[in-house]
């Protein structure tokens, strides 16, 4: 049986406040792995699981987002996992056994399995893994539901961003709005999900892709990633009315990436009749708005995407395909690279729209296949 290890983690006791601490890292249990985790993503989830907008039991270690070598296997695995095999995370961890995994839609699964007592603090405090998975540290033990194989040429800082925000984006373009060549789409807000939501819309043959954001280098960004068109949403007296001129009445999809109700209903007004609209973006538990019933005799279609509405064990060695080939553009996404003490500098720079995606890198990737040579960004 493998021993308990110390390492450094984000660790969360309350609200709003986040610190690097040692931590133990007990071995695996049953149908679990223990994992040296190489790059996290930061997403705004974490921030807010961190801000308990998304209110997961504290105390806590984030991080949700990750790819990582494992590096101790408990008994009674279902999967042929063994020691050193290369690992992208998913917060999806499908069970296969409920009617949602067995209609084809793992990310409603209800039955996740989240390693309980496996992260303790000095005194004996034990902490769970955000979302199950807690890879915002330089180990995590999760569930193997959680893991997938990581094809042999791929960068793992590269790995983590499929793990969630690029799967997220592309997917809800991909799997729920199922857009095709010709079509004409609006993507409001352009993180890190929303210009993977643009890349999916150009992978797609989209003829028009309207960005909006109001920062001026996101949208820029946004141009590089696909988008034909930006709309500045500080400059324009009405969001959807420039939309519906540049698109002449309106696109085809629209996909919200932020989670705010003002930005939800810019995108309904955004789209043509009978046009679909797709809510990604994670909002407060209070935020609402309201729509008129007459909306829907324009015959306009307002739908959701969890985590790209993917299969994530088919889905996302599709997108490391599809980043091999150079059709989905992810070093380009990642602004900085951080270490993992730098936590707070990492937050600050989210906050303030600096960063498309900033990447932890906790152990080194020289010696990976492919790697571009993250630490020389630090």
């Amino acid at each position: 049986m493998a021993a308990p290890i110390r390492g450094l983690a984000c660790c969360v006791r309350e609200a709003n406040k986040v610190v690097v601490e040692t931590v133990t890292f007990m071995p695996p249990g049953p149908g679990e792995v223990r994992m040296k985790v190489h790059a996290a993503g930061l997403c705004h989830s974490d921030v807010s699981g961190l801000d308990r907008k998304l209110p997961f039991p504290l105390p806590m270690v984030l991080g949700h987002e990750g790819a990582g070598v494992i590096e101790a296997v408990g008994p009674s695995l279902v999967g042929d996992w063994k020691v050193g095999d290369a690992v992208i995370l998913t917060l999806v961890m499908p069970c296969s056994r409920c009617e949602a995994c067995k209609s084809g839609t793992p990310s409603l699964c209800s039955k996740k399995h989240f390693p309980q007592g496996k992260i303790v603090d000095d005194a004996g405090k034990k902490f769970m893994g955000f979302m199950g998975l807690g890879c915002m540290a330089e180990y995590a033990v999760v569930s193997e539901n959680a893991l997938i194989a990581s094809p042999a040429d791929m960068p793992l800082q590269m790995g983590a961003l499929v793990s969630c925000g690029v799967t997220t984006g592309v997917g809800a373009v991909m799997n729920k709005a199922k857009m095709g060549p010709g079509c004409t789409c609006t993507v409001v807000g352009c993180g890190g999900v929303g210009l993977s939501a643009i890349q999916g819309a150009r992978i797609s043959g989209a003829k028009q892709i309207i960005a909006v954001d109001m920062v001026p280098s996101k949208l820029e960004a946004a141009k590089k990633f696909g988008a034909t068109h930006t709309v500045n949403a500080k400059e324009v007296k009405d969001v959807a009315k420039e939309v519906l001129r540049l698109s002449n009445g309106g696109t085809d999809y629209g996909i919200e990436a932020i989670g705010f109700a003002a930005t939800g209903m810019q995108v309904i007004q955004s789209i043509k009749p009978g046009g679909t609209a797709v809510m990604v973006g994670l909002a407060s538990p209070t935020d609402a708005f309201q729509l008129k019933m007459n909306t829907f005799l324009t015959e306009k279609v307002v739908t959701g995407s969890l985590m790209g509405s993917s299969v994530p064990s088919k889905f996302v060695p599709m997108l490391c395909e599809l980043y091999k080939k150079g059709d989905l553009l992810l070093d380009e996404l990642v602004s900085k690279y951080y270490p993992i003490t730098s936590v707070q500098t990492a937050l600050d720079d989210l906050a303030s729209g600096n960063n498309l995606r900033g990447v932890f890198v906790m152990h080194d990737l020289q010696h990976l296949a492919g790697s571009t040579g993250a630490h020389s960004k630090l």
